[in-house]
Order: structure tokens, then sequence, then C-alpha cells
């Protein structure tokens, strides 16, 4: 493959996989993780230590959401400004997620493949569409692994290489703790520079040396206090996402927990897919051993240490995504020059239903799955319940028209209101004066909302009468009730 065609066809793989990732992005209302890193923007709230030390993971997603008012952009109503930084970042992480890949593995087909297989995996792609750290965590840490592998094919400029990777490793672990699931290569790639007979001893020494004090100038003016001085309330908080045990007792009922996760992201046949094609790739051990100790890593500390997995299982699809396009490379390899189609084309077939599955699951905004089934070539996804449906169910399309029922409740001097949707939700779109008491108030009560409470009609409740009703598209997703207390 000539320069300028890798070229191109990077160019384009980068625009398709942004596509999905910039669709219809200002379409979803703000989930509740997001509203914790738009609320301080909304009440003008200033970044202080404090604030910063307070938080559950570091402070680089609050100060890249901030960015978009640099620009002149103060509506933070504005979904999809807000979003735009981290959704540029998740689609520019393929870019050296690339580079990386092909640095190591000597093949740009491999490294094409595997930009692929992650770009359209449901975990990024829905994760790549909101203000969240994880676009953050997969740019920073894909900079660190492309400036790292340099230190295994290039002969000159280690202590430059280096140091880059070391900042970006360090902004990515100050992005989130799940920065610690690309540390295995990162020290395999370490390792293997460090053993290597060809580099002389004092640029080694040169090179720890060098970034042990750079990654210490960076982290440990945050790191020290943060720890020194956790709170208790984000020590309670890790205490039921980290530690032995978890949701699930047995490691059956782990993996079974993992799989309906992966499934609610990537249904049909993608785990699948991407297992079959990881197990191939172990014909060529010699060359992925590395990726596969990367992957096992990992995979054993979700089995052993992590609690609550939620969408962290993405972290899992990293070195799955690259030990799979090993498994096709291989199976192409295996045939002559035409019978390659045999592979090539049911595998791009395969991968292009893997593209329109994303598209339509979370750019595509005619239904919105999960809470709506869909429909792909004609089969139907999993019908689920609020009963299945885990947490943390963010980066799907989701409208109920909270900005007009702020401007409802708005209009009658924010009267004392309650809804069945999370309150972290209704407490940024709408503000404070939240409760029932006694007298008049109001009832927000929106269908199929984050919080899981089924029954929006708020049955148990007498005395009210329908006072506005909001629609989306046509489609009504929530109703304003009035109480007066009369039966």
């Amino acid at each position: 493959m000539s320069r300028k065609l890798e070229v191109t066809l990077v160019i384009w793989l980068l625009i398709f996989l942004g596509f999905l990732r910039f669709y219809n992005l200002p379409y979803s209302e703000y989930i509740p993780d997001e509203t914790t890193v738009m609320y301080p923007l909304k009440i003008e709230e200033v970044y202080t230590r404090e604030f910063f030390l307070g938080q559950r993971k570091g402070p680089m997603q609050f100060l890249v959401a901030y960015t978009p008012i640099l620009f002149g952009s103060t509506n933070i109503l504005n979904e999809g400004i807000y979003r735009i930084p981290f959704a540029f970042a998740s689609s520019l992480s393929f870019l050296f997620f690339y580079l990386f890949v092909r640095n190591i593995s000597g093949r740009k087909l491999i490294a094409f493949l595997s930009i692929l297989l992650l770009g359209v995996c449901g975990f990024t792609v829905g994760l790549g569409r909101i203000v969240q750290y994880q676009s953050l965590n997969l740019l920073f840490s894909s900079l660190a692994l492309y400036f790292y592998s340099l230190l295994l094919i290039k002969e000159k400029k280690y202590v430059r290489y280096s140091l880059l990777a070391t900042v970006f490793c360090c902004l990515s672990s100050l992005s989130h703790w799940d920065a610690v699931f690309y540390y295995p290569i990162m020290f395999w790639i370490y390792g293997r520079f460090l053993i290597s007979k060809s580099i002389s001893k004092d640029i080694k020494v040169k090179v720890v040396v060098s970034n042990i004090v750079l990654s210490t100038l960076i982290l440990a003016p945050f790191m020290i206090p943060y720890f020194r001085h956790i709170s208790e309330n984000n020590l309670e908080y890790f205490s039921t996402r980290v530690g032995l045990g978890g949701e699930n007792n047995t490691l059956m009922e782990k993996l079974i927990g993992y799989k309906f996760k992966i499934e609610l992201y990537n249904p049909f046949v993608y785990l699948w897919f991407i297992l079959g094609t990881s197990l191939i790739a172990l014909f060529k051990f010699k060359k992925t051993k590395a990726i596969l100790l990367w992957f096992l890593i990992n995979f054993s500390v979700f089995l052993v240490f992590i609690r609550h997995e939620g969408t962290h299982l993405y972290n899992l699809f990293i070195p799955l995504s690259i030990l799979s396009a090993f498994g096709l490379v291989f199976l192409v390899d295996l045939l002559n020059k035409w019978w390659k189609v045999l592979v090539a084309i049911p595998a791009s077939l395969v991968l292009a239903f893997f593209y329109y599955q994303s598209f339509l699951i979370f750019a595509d905004v005619k239904k919105e799955y999960p809470f709506d089934r869909e429909i792909i070539l004609g089969k139907e996804t999993r019908r689920y319940t609020y009963e299945d449906l885990p947490n943390n169910v963010i980066g799907f399309p989701i409208r109920r028209g909270w900005v007009e029922i702020n401007e409802y409740l708005a209009g009658l001097d924010y009267p004392r209101y309650i809804t069945n949707e999370n309150q972290s939700i209704s407490n940024f779109y709408v503000g404070g004066n939240y409760g029932e008491g006694e007298g008049t108030y109001y009832v927000v009560g929106v269908k199929d909302p984050l919080s899981f409470v089924k029954d929006y009609t708020f049955s148990q409740i007498g005395g009210k009468h329908t006072v506005k009703e909001i629609k989306v598209n046509g489609v009504t997703t929530a109703k304003i009730y009035l109480v007066d207390g009369k039966e």
C-alpha cells in the first residue's frame, strides 16, 4: 500500500467514524453523568483547587468542557456545542491508535482494521457523543501509546518521544482512573526498550530519570493532596466500585452480566465476531502475545477487583480490536491472491453492518433505543424492561423536552414541583424549589425516564389535572400536572 493510498484511506475512515459521533449530536439532553460536569458551568462556579480535589476523578473533563466558553458560547443548554470537544477527541483518537497499531504490528491492514473495529464498537460510539472522560482517556492514551511505540522502531530521539508519551499518559490519568487499563501495554513497551541491547545504558538512564521527574511534576500537585484529603463520600463511592467481590457472586454470574451489558451497546453478533477472530489471532501467538497479555490483565482486573463494571467494559475492546484485526489478516494471508475475496467480502459486509448498527442505535433518532426496539436489516433488537436496564444507560438518544418544561415552570415563577425523572436532570434544567409540601404544587411526569420510575402518570396522587403536555417530534414525552389538593 502506497503512502498516498494509506493517508487517503485513513482520512476517509476517520471521517466515517467521526460521522457516527457528530451526527445529531445536539439531539439528546444531558444525562446525569453529563450534568455533573455541566452544572458547575451553569451556576458559574469557579474552578478552585478545592473543587477539583472534591471530585471523583481528575480535572481534565471539567477543563475540556469549559473550552466552548473560551470561544464565546455561553448557552449551557446548547448540548451539541459542549459535546463537540469530546466528540472531536473521540474521532481524533483513532488516528493515533492507528499509528500505534501500525508501529507494533508492522502491518497497515491490521492497524486499519483495528480502528475500524474499535471505532464502530457501540461503547466508543455512544461514549464519544457525551460530555464525559472516556473520549479524553482514549485520545490521550492513544497519543501516549503512539509515542511509546516509537521507542521500539526509531533509532534516536528516545528521550523526546518518551517524554511526549509520558505527558499524554499523565493527561489520561488526570482524565479518569480508567487510564490504568492502558498501563499493561505501556509497561510492556517500556520493558522491551529497557532490555534492548542496541540502546546504550546512558540513554536508558536518561529516559527513565527524565520520565520519572516529568510524571512527578505533572501528577504530584494533584494526586498527593487528592489522596491525602479524600472525602468520606468519595471513599464510599470508590468502595462500591472497586474491591474484592462484585455485583454478582459467581464467575458465571459475572460473565452473564458482562455479556448483557456488552450486547446492550452491541446487539446481535459484534461480541461473538470479535471474540472469534481474536481466538484465530492465537495462531500468531508470537506477534500477539503482548496484546493478549494486555487483554488478560484487564479482564482479570474486572473479574477480581471491579464491583460495578458498567460502561467501563469498553476498555476490554481496545486490545480485543487489535487481536481481532490480527485474526482477520491471518485468514486473509492463508489464501492465494484471488481467493482472499472469500474472507475480504464477508468481513467487509459484517463490518459495514456494525457501522450501520451503531448509526441506527446512537446517531439516528427516529427510535430511542433501548426504550424503543430498533429494526436492523429486518431483525428486531431485544425488548428491554425497566428491570433489565442497568442504572447507567448513557450515550443513547433521549430527549424528553426539559427545556420546554423549564420554560413552562419559569412562566409560573418556578413553583414547587416533583418529577419521576432523575433529580440531577431536573435540577439542571429547572433548578430549585423541588418538593411536594402542602398546598398547590406541580408534578412533571416523564415517559421512559432515566430514573426508570415507570409510572409517569403519578396514579398515587389524587387531586391533579394535566396543565401541559410536552411533545418531541409529535410524540408525547412528558406531562405536567397541577396538584391543588382537592380530590
